[in-house]
């Protein structure tokens, strides 16, 4: 790693830290004070206008790589292929994955059958998930590229 993108990364650290410090100690009291000003729903507004300003920031300031440009034209040119089968297989396999991760508890985990009807297609599903996107020449998740 070369001196500027070590320099940009603590750059990178040193802003981001400058702003989680504070927000701890200033969130509840400004919290506070729109609750007793306005109302309890306006305080999970307070983060659109923060959103509005921050994606206008990344927009103007963050730009892909003349090569991923180029590769992401190239591919729309040549029409956008989306894996269906594959996506059906993964949201379907979190679906009852997720079915069963917020219910087990109460249903007493695998001994319901609700849980242990939805624990069997979740593994069936993710499992023949990953068995078709290894398969894929344009997966929807690539499974074969490593970090």
């Amino acid at each position: 790693m070369n001196n500027t993108v070590a320099h940009g990364r603590i750059t990178a650290f040193a802003i981001c830290g400058m702003s989680l410090v504070p927000a701890p100690a200033m969130g509840p009291s400004l919290g506070g004070w729109i609750i007793d000003s306005f109302s309890w729903r306006w305080v999970f507004l307070i983060n659109v206008p923060i959103g509005i300003v921050l994606t206008l920031l990344v927009l103007a300031m963050i730009h892909d790589p003349p090569e991923q440009v180029a590769a992401r034209t190239a591919k729309l040119r040549a029409g956008l292929r989306i894996d269906y089968f594959g996506f059906s297989l993964l949201a379907l396999g979190l679906g009852c994955l997720q079915l069963v991760l917020d219910k087990g508890q109460q249903y007493d985990s695998f001994s319901s059958p609700l849980i242990f009807a939805g624990a069997i297609p979740s593994a069936v599903l993710l499992a023949a998930f990953v068995v078709w996107e290894l398969g894929q020449d344009d997966p929807i998740v690539d499974l074969e590229t490593g970090p």
